[in-house]
């Protein structure tokens, strides 16, 4: 853990300077930020306080599968000289979601084949019953809509656990994921404008 927090100081301060060094050379006000080390959401939230630029923009799968993306618009526009269609402050990308989803058929078809148990909620009854799950401790597994992306969960497939019980960490890190104790998670958070990722319509699985 104390290599792991030094490393992290050390990066930090790299960034900053690149960053510094960047805004230097380019006087631009905005900043695009890809590859693994942009994954560093700590190192990122500095950085915005930082004030150095007005917004900062991470390419959502900013490690070696964003690769493609770029592979993709250097074809397009390098080579193929295809116009750039910029819509003001609005990335092109339009998200994260351009992964594959499964219709409440699909899903029913999956677990009968191993004969999992499961119940069909409808979709009225879905926050009050994960709600409730996660209030009696339980850790949930999000399964919604297009998968996403990259490697952050951004709500299609996530696993839940309710932030304030003190075990709720340690339990997802060491018998669901495998890894240090210490690992962080990321909040949830209420949008503003809550958007449904997935047809409203379709059934939820328990």
């Amino acid at each position: 853990m104390d290599i792991a927090a030094s490393i992290q100081a050390f990066t930090e301060e790299a960034i900053l300077k690149m960053a510094a060094y960047a805004k230097q050379l380019t006087g631009s006000k905005y900043l695009c930020l890809a590859g693994g080390v942009a994954l560093n959401c700590v190192a990122n939230g500095h950085l915005l306080r930082s004030r150095l630029f007005e917004d900062i923009w991470i390419q959502p799968a900013a490690g070696d599968a964003g690769c493609a993306i770029g592979a993709a618009l250097a074809m397009q526009h390098g080579l193929l000289d295809a116009p750039r269609k910029l819509s003001g402050r609005r990335d092109g990308q339009q998200g994260s979601y351009l992964g594959p989803a499964f219709s409440g058929d699909e899903v029913d078809a999956y677990l009968d084949s191993y004969t999992v148990p499961y119940t069909v909620l409808n979709w009225d009854t879905r926050a009050d019953t994960v709600a409730a799950a996660l209030a009696n401790g339980a850790i949930v597994g999000f399964f919604n809509g297009r998968m996403e992306f990259g490697p952050r969960s951004l709500g299609a497939r996530s696993i839940l656990g309710d932030p304030r019980r003190a075990d709720t960490q340690s339990r997802m890190n060491l018998r669901i994921k495998f890894r240090e104790s210490f690992r962080p998670f990321a909040p949830s958070v209420l949008a503003k404008t809550p958007v449904s990722t997935s047809n409203s319509t379709a059934p939820v699985h328990t």
